[in-house]
């Protein structure tokens, strides 16, 4: 059983009749979260329901869009035979399309605006005089509006167009028929003119060019061209937030990585100062076994040898114990008989001074580090001169 459909335009249809919207912008590919139309994938449905038998209704309430996607449409128009009726607005290669059905049909409150083609690109003038030809052709064609009419009508670029009202394109032979609708009676928009209609429609492009500015300067922060896609744009963001979380995992690892070397580079500075230590240990527990140093001294002397074991191992070499310093000194002694005594030099220690404050007192750590060193330098003179004194 045959609906009852309100809308004039599809009442007087057959029963077989698919309606087909074609709703927003003719594109290429699909959009998110913006109304649109893949003119081939359109065009394609249009013929299976055709080749089921079904007669083809086309909604059109279109923006236009790509040309190349527009033309399928329109072919499949034609191949088809479907009827096609404006719902609110047909503009561009909306219009274009609509133009071509088999029974044109609008709305009373719809508006149709046509104009030519353009590009910014001067390489493309070419191409555009063809296109531009070929609309002269449709709208020589298709309407009864004048040679000077379709003139200026493509003469029109960019947001400019020639729009016409459901009255004014029925009177130019855009449209066959137009539908009567109870809103237009409430909303008396049939008295609104073409010229106010289209400073209505340039005022909505400039908002809508407005905030393309805007998205131009996030486009063009995301490295894409002002073109792109929104989806191109979701794709960029979601990009940088992985790369964001990938980068953050690296920085948490090389943390992570850094505190296991620090941990083990404290370990073994650790493990260095008990080896020292243990080291200077050994070192000075065989000096008081060898009686080079008293065991009441050894603490101090430990601590030395801790931070310069080599320093005081040389020195504990020169060392010769306290039962050898005693034979010894009287080797000196005779020593110093035989070759006379020195000059003291003011402030400096004497050999012999050395070896009491080291061999007898062993009390070096009453002095200054500074007259510690001269009297190890002093000591150190001693023992020369008894290794000397032996081979004399």
């Amino acid at each position: 059983m045959k609906p009852e459909y309100k809308n004039q335009f599809l009442s007087g249809l057959p029963v077989s009749t698919s309606v087909m919207d074609l709703n927003g912008i003719i594109t290429s590919t699909t959009k998110e979260n913006i109304a649109h139309v893949v003119g081939s994938r359109f065009a394609a449905e249009m013929r299976f329901l055709f080749a089921e038998g079904q007669t083809i209704a086309v909604y059109v309430n279109s923006d236009g869009g790509d040309v190349d996607e527009g033309w399928a449409i329109v072919q499949a128009i034609r191949d088809t035979d479907a009827n096609t009726h404006v719902v609110g607005r047909a503009v561009s290669m909306g219009a274009y399309a609509a133009l071509f059905g088999k029974h044109r049909t609008a709305n009373q409150f719809a508006r149709i605006s046509l104009h030519g083609a353009s590009s910014k690109n001067p390489s493309a003038k070419s191409l555009i005089d063809t296109i531009n030809e070929q609309l002269k052709e449709v709208l020589t064609a298709r309407t009864r509006l004048s040679e000077d009419e379709i003139k200026n009508i493509l003469s029109l670029r960019g947001h400019k167009v020639r729009t016409f009202t459901a009255k004014e394109a029925l009177e130019k032979g855009i449209i066959d028929q137009v539908i009567p609708n109870e809103l237009t009676a409430r909303l008396d928009l049939s008295e609104i003119g073409s010229e106010e209609l289209y400073k209505a429609y340039a005022s909505l492009n400039n908002v809508e060019q407005k905030r393309v500015v805007k998205m131009e300067q996030v486009l063009s922060y995301l490295n894409l061209n002002a073109d792109a896609s929104e989806t191109s744009a979701l794709e960029a963001i979601r990009t940088i937030k992985t790369d964001g979380e990938g980068l953050k995992a690296e920085l948490e690892k090389s943390q992570a990585d850094l505190k296991v070397a620090t941990d083990k580079v404290t370990a073994l500075e650790q493990d260095k100062a008990e080896a020292d230590k243990a080291l200077a240990l050994s070192l000075v527990e065989e000096a008081v076994a060898s009686g080079k140093i008293s065991e009441e001294k050894k603490d101090s002397w430990v601590a030395k040898a801790t931070e310069d074991y080599e320093g005081v191992k040389d020195l504990l070499d020169t060392i010769v114990g306290q039962k050898a310093n005693a034979s010894a000194k009287e080797l000196l002694e005779a020593k110093k008989k035989k070759d006379g005594d020195k000059p003291k030099v003011e402030g400096e220690f004497t050999p012999d001074e050395a070896f009491v404050i080291v061999a007898e007192k062993g009390n070096v750590e009453d002095y200054s580090d500074e007259e510690q060193d001269k009297i190890f330098a002093a000591y150190t003179t001693y023992n020369k001169a008894l290794l000397n004194s032996k081979k004399d």
